[in-house]
């Protein structure tokens, strides 16, 4: 893949890592030719072995069922490459964050069922799951400690 020219993995000071999945529609005009999360898989094995947090938002998601979608989205590549102890050793978390859930009524719980399905080799420790109400309250409390402390 391209990734390795980034160099990702000599950054031994990489403790965090986020990256962006947008879920395709079921009304996509050109199906993807590969699940996503076969890239963003790709995209984190060149990681620095440093890493310790690594944080998924998907975008984009109508239906839990695009979650479980394994032609679509196939997080089971993603969660192989995050279970390899050997490549991750600082491993500690890993968020999933779940943008616009409450304007399509999925519910945290529903969310986090999905998800640990679709990543089952993940355990309860390492998997987080976040939908958008609880993200965009975070946000706005940060942005208020951020305000508040230049004063």
């Amino acid at each position: 893949m391209h990734w390795e020219a980034l160099g990702l993995a000599t950054c031994t000071k990489l403790e965090s890592f986020a990256v962006a999945l947008h879920v395709p529609t079921q009304h996509a005009t050109r199906p993807p030719s590969a699940p996503l999360a076969v890239g963003c898989a790709a995209l984190v094995r060149t990681l620095s072995a440093t890493v310790r947090d690594l944080t998924v938002s998907l975008h984009r998601v109508h239906a839990l069922a695009q979650v479980c979608d394994a032609t679509a989205l196939g997080l089971g590549a993603l969660d192989s490459a995050l279970a390899d102890q050997v490549a991750f050793p600082a491993l500690r978390r890993v968020v999933v964050v779940v943008l616009r859930a409450s304007a399509c009524g999925i519910h945290r719980i529903e969310a986090d069922a999905a998800l640990r399905k679709s990543m089952p080799r993940l355990t309860e420790g390492f998997l987080e799951v976040e939908c958008d109400e609880y993200v965009h309250w975070l946000v706005y409390i940060n942005n208020g400690l951020h305000s508040n402390l230049g004063r």
